[in-house]
């Protein structure tokens, strides 16, 4: 059986630019055989690998590569070292998603396919839900990396090992990676099987229904994306996927549960353990503030005094200077010399709700959900009610933070209550707040409505514009230059930066 006398060759995965090498040593018998570890590997314990790479798609584990999506939408700036605020990172590393998580999955859907080993995969789980869960998870991973970089490999990814290895891999138009990701998830819940759940499921414990409804969920936020490139299609994805049934409560929200141990807790809990680093910025504190006469977004005079936003407290600390009573946010984009001479104790650090140690970190809110119905229902793609359903996101949000006693007084607010002549305006703005710390998609958010109407870093390296994407690794550049030359000259013209713009970005 081939596929497992190389079982610990291709659990030893090194990338080369996405295209994977394995080695195959089967001619040294059982040299390398330990007589006291088993030789078939266990499914379950790279499923739960796979789902601890889940926060560094929202929380920022990984360090910067997987927090400048917080930046970028200005949920947080740096009291120090301010460089991420000024966008001063163009090249992003992706290897460790395809040499992690995604090969993980991939070689659990290969060992419950192939006809020698599917049997010994099925002590883990039936074939068919495992295969589903595995399908799930790619896709979303998938749809993280072609949103913050555009074509990537993907039909050509993978594929060490088979029978056509594919070591400079091509890439996959971003048009093609939706397409594919549609199918993907459509099989995935149509393949499970109703037999044994998934062993190492760390998520939702085996629950197939909550794996559907996961599905669904990130089909519709992806259909939603569209509605600038393909609105057909992106329609068509919407209201089949929630038709299918998304997540449609607070306790179906989708989270990644941290430990109350070093080993597996919240990265912010980490960062604030030796240093306090991140402040809140003054573009969502004057905005959830609601305290004063000028609206943020506009610099415009106008009415928004009438109740803080509850949230706020939940985002942040009070100042120490006002005897924490006040929240201050920090300038966005600041020099480091000009953040280094505001005192920590002058503005609002990242609250210690949202650094607690063991915090259930959002990867889908129910309020977003919400939100997206809210946006698809205004468009005229559904029959919903969009100003209701707006308000029920943020009540739901509200809920979420154990702050909906005070809705009825906050959607009294100027800047809150619905306006049907800004009606997109309200929804993007209000899932933007509800959206906090979920960098990344918040940032497609962003990109793709074109609200709020955020202002760049005045110290920004990108003449005064904000990043629309991320380039790609400088290992694509150097071991797959024909590859990545070709998708850098397809998408922005040769060059390859920040201020390109994926496909749906019109």
């Amino acid at each position: 059986m081939k596929l497992l006398k190389n079982i610990q060759y291709k659990l030893l995965i090194v990338l080369l630019t996405v295209g994977m090498i394995s080695c195959d040593l089967s001619d040294f018998g059982d040299t390398n055989d330990d007589p006291n570890n088993t030789t078939s590997p266990k499914t379950s314990a790279l499923l739960t690998n796979a789902l601890k790479a889940l926060p560094w798609t929202t929380a920022g584990d990984n360090g910067r590569n997987f927090r400048a999506g917080q930046h970028y939408v200005q949920y947080v700036g740096n009291t120090q070292y301010t460089g991420d605020d000024n966008y001063d990172a163009d090249k992003f590393d992706y290897n460790s998603i395809y040499t992690g998580p995604l090969a993980d999955l991939k070689f659990i859907i290969d060992y419950n396919v192939d006809a020698d080993t599917k049997d010994v995969a099925a002590s883990s789980g039936s074939n068919g839900n495992q295969i589903a869960v595995a399908k799930i998870l790619m896709s979303y991973y998938y749809l993280h990396l072609t949103d913050r970089f555009g074509d990537i490999p993907y039909s050509d990814a993978l594929k060490s090992g088979e029978a056509t290895q594919v070591l400079s891999p091509g890439f996959s138009t971003q048009q093609e990676v939706y397409n594919g990701i549609f199918s993907t998830l459509t099989e995935a819940v149509s393949s499970m099987d109703g037999g044994k759940i998934p062993e190492g499921d760390i998520l939702f414990g085996g629950d197939m229904g909550m794996w559907k409804k996961f599905a669904n969920t990130i089909r519709m936020v992806a259909g939603l994306r569209l509605s600038e490139v393909d609105e057909a299609k992106g329609k068509a994805e919407f209201t089949s996927a929630l038709s299918a049934g998304v997540i449609s409560s607070n306790d179906e929200r989708i989270v990644y549960q941290y430990l109350a141990e070093q080993n597996n807790e919240n990265p912010w809990f980490s960062a604030f353990r030796t240093r306090e680093d991140w402040s809140m910025t003054s573009t969502i504190v004057d905005y959830m503030n609601h305290s004063s006469s000028v609206n943020p977004f506009t610099s415009k005079a106008g009415m928004m005094d009438v109740i803080m936003d509850p949230r706020l407290p939940k985002y942040a600390n009070p100042t120490e200077a006002s005897n924490f009573k006040d929240y201050v946010g920090q300038p966005y984009g600041l020099t480091e010399a000009d953040a280094g001479a505001i005192s920590n104790s002058e503005v609002s650090l990242l609250g210690d709700y949202m650094r607690t140690q063991d915090l259930a970190y959002p990867i889908y809110s129910y309020a977003q959900v919400l939100f997206c119905q809210a946006e698809a229902a205004e468009r005229g793609w559904t029959g919903g009610d969009a100003q209701q359903l707006y308000y029920d996101a943020i009540f739901a949000s509200l809920e979420e933070y154990g702050v909906d006693g005070d809705y009825d007084q906050f959607i009294l607010n100027s800047e809150v209550a619905w306006d049907a002549t800004k009606a997109q305006e309200r929804i993007a703005t209000q899932k933007w707040v509800a959206m906090f710390l979920v960098g990344y998609d918040a940032w497609s958010n962003w990109r793709r409505t074109g609200f709020p109407v955020l202002q760049p870093s005045p110290n920004g390296i990108l003449s005064q514009t904000i990043p629309t994407r991320q380039a790609y690794p400088d290992s694509e550049r150097d071991l797959n230059t024909v590859n990545w030359q070709k998708a850098v000259d397809n998408q922005f013209g040769g060059v390859d930066d920040l201020n390109g713009k994926v496909w749906w970005d019109k």
